[in-house]
């Protein structure tokens, strides 16, 4: 997480940016037991979230 003063935050070797959009959130973490993506989307929005399981 060292370049988390640059907007980039590091997960499992997954650079997340400002511009990184929940379907390629969901992609990259689809093969990997320990993070389950959720995805709620209404008119208005779609809220994203992100769990990390130990």
């Amino acid at each position: 997480m060292n370049k988390l003063n640059n907007g980039i935050l590091t997960i499992e070797g997954i650079e997340v940016k400002q511009d990184t959009n929940l379907d390629f959130l969901e992609k990259s973490f689809v093969t990997n037991p320990n993070f389950e993506v959720r995805k709620r989307q209404s008119d208005e929005a779609t809220v994203g979230s992100l769990r990390l399981y130990n």
